[in-house]
């Protein structure tokens, strides 16, 4: 690409083209993300570092971040988990997160949501999917 073709973002004088790319990192609520940081250490000892990345299904990952939700909504914000001691906040957000992830990774492999859009009962056992 032919820098003639390029927009200069930089508004402080130097030159930077940044047009398109992802921005935002300044303002982004890195300190909610320090406290997402122990749900994932605790998960990458219960299971391994890398072991949700070789994929969980996007109904798992609803359902385990729903059922932390529904401790939020009934005991508060600072409701914690019996098995770790965080958050459930953090760990919903950790749940979606990873589906946010698997979604931009385009790992539609794992969605076995949205085959279920539009299926009546009777069309049920014709779709392939685990119920």
């Amino acid at each position: 690409m032919s820098r003639d073709t390029l927009t200069d973002t930089e508004s402080a004088g130097g030159t930077r083209y940044s047009e398109g790319k992802p921005s935002g990192w300044w303002f982004a609520p890195l300190k909610g993300l320090e406290l997402i940081m122990p749900v994932a250490t605790a998960g990458a000892k219960k299971y391994a570092p890398k072991d949700w990345l070789v994929g969980q299904s996007y109904s798992t990952l609803l359902d385990c971040g729903m059922r932390h939700m529904i401790q939020v909504m009934h005991y508060g914000v600072e409701a914690k988990d019996a098995e770790t001691g965080h958050l459930h906040l953090a760990h919903a957000t950790w749940n979606f997160l990873a589906l946010l992830t698997f979604m931009a990774l385009g790992r539609d492999d794992l969605d076995d949501v949205s085959v279920w859009d539009g299926v009546t009962a009777a069309e049920r056992d014709s779709v392939d999917a685990k119920w």
